[in-house]
């Protein structure tokens, strides 16, 4: 993720993404909270699907909210990059 490594921060893992996010990012208000909220729950429903249940079905309006969310996302990802040193 650009803006962890912006910041000297790397993971292997997307959990540790999600965990490096929130510590260094969302926590001291970098970027709003409701990233890593988002994030957390985009990342729930792709192991859900993915791992434990393939046959789950994510409903339309919340892959729709998952769309949303990460082009929020991206926006607040781009204005921070382009205004960070």
């Amino acid at each position: 993720m650009a803006i962890l490594t912006r910041y000297g921060f790397g993971s292997k893992s997307h959990r540790g993404v999600q965990a490096l996010f929130f510590e260094h990012v969302a926590k001291p208000g970098l970027m709003p909270m409701e990233h890593a909220q988002a994030l957390a729950a985009a990342l729930r429903d792709r192991l859900l699907t993915d791992y434990e249940e393939p046959a789950a079905d994510v409903t339309r309006d919340r892959a729709a909210k998952h769309l949303a969310n990460a082009e929020r996302f991206l926006s607040d990802v781009r204005s921070l990059l382009n205004a960070a040193p």
